[in-house]
This record gives C-alpha cells, sequence and structure tokens, in this order.
C-alpha cells in the first residue's frame, strides 16, 4: 500500500524559524562505498543519478530517525523488511513489508523501527542532495545540526549488510538484481515501452518507481514525477494511457 504525507502550514512554519544545513555545491560529497553510522544504526548509497538517489536505511530495534524534514526534496519511502511508524507533525502511518509512503518536500518526518529485529527501509531522494536537511527534534541530540561527517562515515562495508549498484554493467536483459533481504530490487535500462509492460505483468512487481524520467498520460501530463511510487497493480491497469517523458528511461522496481 502506498500513503502520501503532505506539507502543511505547521511544516511551513516551523521550517522559517530553521536555516538548512546545506553545504556549497563545491563542497558535495561523495556517498559511493560509505556507509553512514547513526545513533539509531546506519545508510548507504544504493544508487544515484542526476535525478535521484537511493539509500537504504537500517534501523535497530526500538531506534528512529529524528523529527526531519528536506527543504528542497521529496521522499518516497519503501519498507524492504520489517516493520515501522512513519510520523509526521499530525500524524503516523505503520508500514510493514512492501510498504510506502511518499513525502511532500519540506515536510517534517520521523522513522521508527517497530519489530524486535529491526528494521530496513529505501529511501528515493529527489533530487540528490543528501545534506538538504533540517533537524526539529532527536533523541540522541542532533536537534539544528547538519548530516553526518568525519568518523560518522566508514570506507570498510564489512561487517554491515551492504549492497549497491555503483559498478554494476546491465545484463543482457538490461536489468541489474540485488536481493536485499526478502526483496528483490532491480534496476532496468530500457528503451521499448511493451516490453517493459511485458515483463511487470510476468513478474508481478509490487513496487515501480521511474528514476530519470517523468510518466505522461496520453495528453501529455505529467502522471507519476521522476522518483515517485506506484503500485505493479495500477500500472497494468493504466498503461495504456501512460507513456514515459524520454525515449530511454530507467526504472526501479521491487518484488
Amino acid at each position: 500500500m502506498i500513503r502520501k504525507i503532505s506539507q502543511t502550514q505547521t511544516d511551513s512554519d516551523e521550517l522559517s524559524l530553521r536555516q538548512p544545513s546545506e553545504l556549497p555545491p563545491a563542497e558535495k560529497f561523495d556517498y559511493r562505498g560509505i556507509v553512514v553510522n547513526k545513533p539509531w544504526g546506519y545508510e548507504y548509497l544504493l544508487y544515484e543519478n542526476d535525478s535521484v538517489a537511493i539509500w537504504v536505511l537500517c534501523l535497530k530495534s526500538g531506534a528512529k530517525t529524528s523529527m526531519h524534514c528536506h527543504p528542497k526534496k521529496k521522499t518516497s519511502l519503501f519498507v524492504l523488511d520489517g516493520a515501522v511508524k512513519t510520523s509526521s507533525l499530525y500524524d503516523s502511518h505503520d508500514l510493514t513489508c512492501r510498504d510506502c509512503v511518499m513525502i511532500d518536500k519540506a515536510t517534517f518526518h520521523s522513522t521508527a523501527s517497530d519489530c524486535e529485529e529491526g528494521a530496513f527501509i529505501m529511501e528515493i531522494e529527489t533530487p540528490p542532495e543528501k545534506t538538504d536537511l533540517v533537524r526539529l527534534k532527536d533523541e540522541y541530540g542532533r536537534e539544528n545540526k547538519g548530516y553526518e561527517a568525519g568518523k560518522e562515515l566508514s570506507t570498510d562495508t564489512n561487517g554491515y549488510e551492504y549492497h549497491d549498484f555503483h559498478n554494476d554493467k546491465y545484463d543482457e536483459r538490461k536489468v541489474i538484481q540485488k536481493v536485499i533481504k526478502n526483496s528483490n530490487v532491480v534496476l532496468h535500462n530500457r528503451e521499448d515501452w511493451q516490453s517493459f509492460y511485458d515483463e511487470v505483468k510476468q513478474k508481478h512487481f509490487c513496487t515501480i518507481s521511474f528514476l530519470d524520467t517523468d510518466l505522461l498520460s496520453d495528453v501529455g501530463e505529467i502522471v507519476l514525477s521522476v522518483g515517485d511510487v506506484c503500485e505493479g497493480e495500477w500500472f497494468l491497469k493504466e498503461y495504456e494511457k501512460l507513456k514515459p517523458a524520454g525515449d530511454v528511461f530507467t526504472v526501479l522496481t521491487i518484488h
């Protein structure tokens, strides 16, 4: 199930009182091959292009992220394993494996692990601006502090459950696949819209996200923006009314 958390006036009011701790463009950091240690667990960059960054987060049992927002980027959060509670300033959603929530930019939210084994979640951030961060509340004393750096960054990925797409090549089917916990996470690089539809129909993908192009209606209106997610069943139902904005497109599917 896909849920939505939208920005409210309360979010805008709280954000107006704080300044984002974003680094200038010249100081952008390359997070490929790095694990970022957090008081609630760790996270790492799975995939990145000019439009999106996909991160995997491992939350320890009972731990939760800060109540934070991203002033310039939206987030699609997908549960790969376990159960979590994602909260905003006005509401909360209980999510289990395969559930997803789309969060507007500049909208405060927090995610807590809600099972004894902890949880693995995936975040698709659009655009890829990792330091675009404002922390409102935090159980670990990080209010109003910027993104982790220095000793919290590890280039040794041993000892972590770590996967990435950074150096992988597409196979003859134009796909790259990773198994993360109980989820098959697949990148598709396609030119043929019909062949992608046929694969979705055959594989029964539960979640789909277009990573470098919008999905348009038959009259040219944006139906699904880059980084948004949709259910496979919806895609199959609406396929004949849809088309990608670009001739070549990259898609993330999960099943």
